[in-house]
């Protein structure tokens, strides 16, 4: 105890004398209304409180199901804990998320309320500045939220979608001053009922409005412009009412600036399938390229322009639909020095490269959301894509051999066409259904040509003499599946809960591969067929049955499930023909054991039994890159592997005390491995069996601890691969370690500058017939302080440095912005400085089965930007 403040401790336990857990205790001052502190009793209803001495305060303790507890005490008279008893309230009482109270937070069991106007102070601009304001809450800067270190999957938006679910959209578009609170459900189904047989284990966030804001149209508009030509255009518009909200973000900007997240794009597209189908489906998402960071580029240019309706048609229909366009031109350059190992022809090469990607791609979305009766829920979601890929590059390669210049043009356009049907019943309280339509169409054409300056590839490829060598690839594929799903669930009481599931599922694929020789008077010489390229048609069919049994004895809940698989698939590529018909038997089990509602235990296992891809069974020879050729093995058929997971997670909201604790490991007994043969800078490659098993294993953790105005976080993430490599006829065992160790300390108090430092340190082996190290070192702090009234300063630094075998290199990056805006003045302006040190390069080192490279790659200029927003 210190001469200004006291511990308070005491228990709240109901009128049994049972401990409650996740009771919400608030001391508010009397003198101050704004002076308050909070906290939650442990599992074992005890709770502490640090309060000012000489001050009067009101406790007052809420429980959901009980009367709330009041009564003033001071500090410095309290000898005892203190002994809160709740009385049981006859009202019924509603679910938290609807009946919300005024109070900084409130839990129960899944559910987490934050009154966002006792974290923060009114300077904040977006939602993203309010949330890392939030006790347990992160932002990361590409937009991912977390909270008290797990990730949140999906954000709504008045309990509605908001652009898919989109983290990023949301956080970094919707106006500060249009929130009220951030509630944060745990274990959320789309679906009420069903959530008593299936637990998603997702966490969401739901952003509710202020009431003024309820029926009302908001957003910005931003402006923003340099002395060396770069710009940002960037609009919001929103409006919500009780029956329908409208959204809309329209971006253009050349300075980097990213508006998707790699989580955002695979939650597009995966959200085209139903999440109670049994079938789940691999994408091949060819929208990722929009969510990679563009401050590595030369030269950029971006727009993206996204509209999210959403409407009540009545009380038991919504539909909810949004459209997204989006196209970027980049431009980038990098120098590779490779240094090749195993290979007796070569030692090192130099690479320079100059990149070019034109994308552009349309994504709509419909879902219809019904429900018929109470206790039925029906669902239809269609999803159409389109998108165009057009990439090049110049290419300089230098080695011991030979000097060789290269051009290639890549074109990649592919359309695809989703729909899935869902139907959910309730039947009583014991036994539900569920039966799911998914069909899927996709087509694509790939058209890709390289050209030198000299002969290339022909050791493996029968080139004609020439002036100038040009090769060209194109390649078609068409794929339509189709499957359906039908489980049942028998919950007989509140322990046990019996699932039997059957599944139907079709898949066929028709892949067209055709690789030639074109010559200078633009002739082409296609290689011998049935030898070189492929024509695929592939036909698999699935049918399993699938029961699983869980059992919850007390605090442990135990998962049983037993897949029985029957496949068929018939491959054909030429005068290649391969049947196969085989039963797999698939044990899982998973083990859940909750300590209390914030401390658990899970342990999950899973076995593997994966059907060789189309890829690695297709036996003709086909072109990767200027320097590679890829050819299949028709002996493939299935890869097994057992994989683990243990997740251990305590967590305290108001002391911002939580462990979270993740390992993996994965042991595959037949590894398929791709053979590799090197000849000068180019390889060849074949996937083949390892009569060796591969072992994969990860750790990683964190530990958040509150020191009264400060965070500390202590993280970790470690990593061990153990496989057997063939390379040039030779098999090897390769060893990678892959080690790293984090602490970052930032301040905590609302009232003070938001000041974060921390540092990471890297250790990393690779280990094969020979041993190489490297090291990384990574540096960082941000800081967000109010210079005067209404002058805001943000800025952020970061160091990075890699060290291989005693040869450094490091780069350093910070940006800067001072920002003016009153709070009752619409107008904004931001003078921001991003690359301050106007570096040139960032650079890397990687590792892999025979080579080692050392990558420089060219970065944006600094830009001085001076932006202007107008919010109405």
């Amino acid at each position: 105890m210190s001469s200004q403040s006291k511990i308070v401790v005491g228990k709240v336990v109901d009128s049994l004398n049972i401990p409650l857990e996740n009771a919400t205790i608030i001391a508010s001052s009397m003198l101050n209304k704004d002076d308050f502190k909070f906290a939650s009793s442990n599992s074992k209803g005890d709770f502490s409180l640090d309060l000012k001495v000489g001050i009067s305060y009101k406790i007052a303790v809420s429980y959901i199901g009980f009367i709330d507890y009041v009564k003033e005490i001071y500090p410095e008279q309290q000898t005892n804990s203190l002994l809160i008893k709740l009385t049981p309230s006859t009202e019924s009482l509603r679910e938290i998320v609807i009946q919300y109270k005024v109070e900084p937070i409130l839990i129960k069991k899944d559910t987490v309320v934050f009154d966002v106007s006792k974290f923060t102070n009114g300077n904040e601009r977006k939602l993203k500045d309010q949330l890392q304001k939030l006790p347990g809450m992160q932002v990361s800067k590409n937009g991912t939220v977390t909270y008290q270190g797990k990730q949140v999957k999906t954000t709504l938006v008045e309990s509605g979608s908001f652009f898919g679910g989109s983290s990023k959209i949301a956080v970094e578009n919707i106006p500060a001053d249009a929130v009220d609170k951030i509630v944060l459900l745990d274990n959320f189904s789309e679906v009420d009922f069903m959530k008593q047989v299936e637990e998603s284990g997702d966490l969401i966030m739901n952003v509710v409005l202020k009431k003024e804001k309820k029926k009302f149209a908001f957003g910005d508009i931003t402006a923003g412009h340099s002395d060396n030509n770069y710009y940002k255009l960037h609009s919001n518009l929103f409006y919500y009412s009780p029956k329908r909200s409208l959204s809309s973000i329209v971006d253009f900007n050349n300075n980097g600036t990213n508006t998707l997240e790699f989580t955002d794009v695979f939650r597009l597209e995966s959200g085209i399938f139903s999440s109670y189908s049994k079938n789940k489906k691999k994408i091949d998402n060819n929208l990722f390229q929009f969510a990679v960071s563009n401050d590595r580029v030369t030269k950029t240019n971006g727009k993206f322009i996204a509209t999210n309706y959403n409407e009540k048609i009545n009380a038991k229909t919504s539909l909810e639909t949004y459209f997204i366009y989006g196209a970027s031109n980049n431009l980038m350059q990098n120098d590779y020095f490779i240094q090749y190992a195993n290979n007796s022809n070569l030692n090192n090469e130099t690479r320079n490269t100059l990149d070019r990607q034109n994308s552009d791609f349309i994504l709509f979305n419909l879902k219809i959301n019904t429900k018929p009766a109470k206790d039925v829920n029906i669902k239809y979601v269609l999803n159409l894509k389109d998108s165009n890929d057009k990439s090049g590059n110049n290419i300089i390669s230098s080695s011991d051999l030979a000097t060789n210049f290269f051009d290639t043009n890549n074109i990649n356009e592919s359309k695809s066409f989703n729909h899935f049907f869902e139907y959910n019943r309730k039947i009583n309280s014991r036994k539900y259904q569920t039966f799911v339509i998914n069909h899927a169409y996709s087509e694509g054409v790939i058209d890709k040509n390289w050209l030198s300056n000299a002969p290339f590839l022909q050791d493996y490829l029968p080139l004609q003499n020439d002036t100038s060598y040009s090769l060209n690839k194109e390649v078609a594929l068409k794929t339509n599946s189709f499957d359906i799903t039908y489980s049942s669930y028998w919950k007989p009481n509140s322990r046990n809960t019996f699932t039997i599931s059957a599944l139907g599922d079709l898949n066929l694929q028709n892949v067209a591969e055709t690789d030639r020789q074109v010559l200078t008077d633009n002739s082409f010489v296609a290689f011998y067929p049935n030898v070189f390229g492929n024509k695929i048609a592939n036909k698999d069919v699935k049918i399993s049955t699938n029961l699983e049994y869980k059992l919850q004895v007390k605090k442990w809940t135990n998962t049983f499930s037993f897949e029985l698989e029957n496949i068929n698939r018939k491959f054909r590529n030429f005068d290649q023909e391969i049947d196969i018909q085989k039963v797999n038997f698939k044990p899982n089990y998973r083990s859940d054991y909750k300590f209390s509602e914030a401390h658990f235990l899970q342990f999950d296992y899973q076995f593997l039994n994966n059907l060789a891809s189309l890829a690695q069974l297709s036996k003709g020879l086909v072109i990767n890159s200027f320097n590679s050729v890829y050819e299949g093995n028709g002996n493939l058929m299935f890869e097994q592997a057992h994989s683990f997971a243990l997740t251990y997670n305590r967590r305290n909201v108001f002391k911002r005390y939580y462990f979270d604790l993740f390992s993996f490991y994965n042991r595959t007994n037949n590894p398929i491995r791709n053979g590799v043969l090197l000849s000068g800078i180019n390889q060849s490659s074949q996937p083949i069996y390892i009569n060796a098993p591969s072992d994969n294993f990860t750790f990683r953790g964190s530990f958040t601890k509150n020191l009264k105005n400060f965070d500390v976080i202590l993280s970790s993430k470690l990593s061990m691969l153990n496989y057997t490599q063939q390379t040039n006829d030779m098999l090897s065992a390769v060893n990678v370690n892959n080690n790293t160790f984090g602490i970052t300390l930032k301040t905590n108090n609302v009232e003070w500058p938001q000041i974060g430092v921390g540092y990471e340190k890297g250790y990393n082996t690779y280990k094969s017939k020979s041993e190489t190290e490297y090291q990384s070192d990574f540096l960082f702090a941000d800081i967000e302080i109010e210079l005067l009234d209404n002058l805001i300063f943000k800025g952020d630094y970061n160091y990075t440095s890699n060290e291989v075998n005693d040869s450094k290199n490091y780069y350093q990056l910070a940006n800067a912005q001072l920002e003016y805006g009153k709070s009752n003045n619409p107008w904004l302006f931001n003078l921001g400085v991003t690359n301050v040190f106007n570096s040139k390069t960032i650079n890397s080192n990687s590792i892999s089965n025979y080579v080692s490279a050392y990558s420089s790659t060219r970065i944006l200029p600094r830009i001085a930007m001076l932006k202007a927003t107008y919010k109405f």
